[in-house]
Parts: C-alpha cells; sequence; structure tokens
C-alpha cells in the first residue's frame, strides 16, 4: 500500500481532472426537458384518439407536465449517483491495484503515422 504523502496514481488524476469545460444548456437539463415534453404528450395523446379537442383539459397538461418533468429530474439523480459510485469503485480499485495500470508509453505523431510524401 503506498503512503498518503505520494503522488497520485496517474489514472486518478485523470478521472479527477477539473477542466474548464462548461455543459450546455440542453445537457444540463434535457432530462427534465425530455421528461415534460413526454409528460404533455400524454393528455395530448388520450385527447386526440378520444376525439375531443387538443388544448381540453388543460389542468391535465400541466400536471402530468410537471410529474413527467419530476420523474426526469429523479433519473437525473439516479445516473449521477450510479456514475458516482462507479468512480469511486473505479478509483478504489486502482489504489488498491497499481500495478495492474502502469503509466502509458508517451508516443509522438511521427512514430503513430505512416511516412507520407505529397505526389504531384
Amino acid at each position: 500500500m503506498s503512503s498518503e504523502h505520494e503522488d497520485e496514481h496517474w489514472a486518478i488524476k485523470l478521472m479527477q481532472e477539473q477542466s474548464t469545460w462548461q455543459p450546455s444548456v440542453l445537457r444540463q437539463y434535457g432530462e427534465v426537458l425530455c421528461g415534460g415534453i413526454i409528460g404533455v404528450c400524454g393528455p395530448l395523446t388520450a385527447n386526440y384518439f378520444g376525439s375531443r379537442p387538443l388544448h381540453a383539459g388543460f389542468q391535465r397538461h400541466i400536471a402530468c407536465t410537471i410529474i413527467g418533468a419530476s420523474i426526469g429530474y429523479g433519473i437525473k439523480l439516479l445516473v449521477n449517483d450510479w456514475s458516482g459510485k462507479r468512480d469511486a469503485i473505479m478509483i478504489d480499485y486502482i489504489r488498491r491495484h497499481p500495478e495492474r495500470f502502469p503509466e502509458p508509453e508517451r508516443k509522438r505523431f511521427a512514430d503513430v503515422f505512416m511516412p507520407w510524401g505529397p505526389i504531384r
């Protein structure tokens, strides 16, 4: 086991790296938006197949939109919780078995690509 004062493993640093990337609005609220859209489609479909005007029972539209958005938000929380647990398990495994994660050999692009000469 490594001591607490040693540097973190390269793979753990890679997983915990903080970036300056900001998620888009759709990525932040996509689950809530999709849940709300699916929620409002239920009463609309029921009105359509029931031969009623689409806007009839507007209170059901509002209620189903709120319920759908809440379900979407709950799904988002579950996925975030699942992802956090998965990452914690992976970090623990890397800490316990660092020999299974050797640092990859750094290659230059010249070593990876085949030689190329333009044909004129």
